[in-house]
């Protein structure tokens, strides 16, 4: 089984060593979600562009395209970032040959299955949590919440004092709009 990590995990242990090959974006919490994706890519893609990045949509994708392109060389750098949203919506008959590329990932690749939720009954899924570092963007828990608030004022350079981060972590709104009321507060 491979390892879990939050998204403030996965930024400290992406400064220690390079990413990997594999990896499960999942969770309900859309911000962390687009947090964890962006740590990836600038670790990945640095300044490079977009030159080795592709993304696909699960609802949109043929498993052989994402295969096809996960198993292509980087051009002009180390690595390359595919990146699949909506895995939850992959049809069961095109994870098919991806459950194949997961036994044997190209390590120049990284490919990054983004999903609110996968069903664990699946192959794929069982495959894919076996094997992928798993980045969990679960909402956070009541006694994680003022912490939380704290941390993601400071990566927008807001310093907020407690009575503020109670606050706003006690409005019991989803993650993303509580940053939002943090900017309000502020702002």
């Amino acid at each position: 089984m491979a390892a879990t990590l939050n998204p403030y995990q996965l930024e400290a242990a992406l400064s220690k060593q390079a990413p990997g090959p594999l990896y499960l974006v999942v969770g309900e919490e859309d911000l962390l979600r687009d947090h964890a994706l962006a740590l990836l890519k600038a670790v990945i893609l640095g300044d490079g562009g977009d030159f080795n990045y592709d993304l696909f949509y699960g609802d949109e994708a043929a498993g052989a395209d994402i295969r096809n392109c996960a198993s292509e060389l980087p051009a002009f750098a180390e690595r390359r970032l595919v990146v699949v949203k909506a895995a939850e919506k992959l049809p069961a008959r095109e994870t098919e040959t991806l459950v194949e590329y997961l036994s044997d990932p190209v390590e120049t690749t990284t490919l990054v299955f983004v999903s609110p939720k996968l069903d664990g009954r699946l192959k794929f899924s069982q495959a894919l949590t076996r094997r992928a570092v798993l980045i969990d963007c679960s909402p956070p828990r009541e006694a994680q919440l003022n912490a939380w608030v704290t941390r993601e004022a400071e990566r927008l350079g807001i310093r907020l004092d407690d009575r503020p981060v109670r606050d706003v972590a006690g409005r019991g709104l989803e993650a993303d709009r509580r940053v939002g009321a943090v900017r309000h507060r502020q702002g």
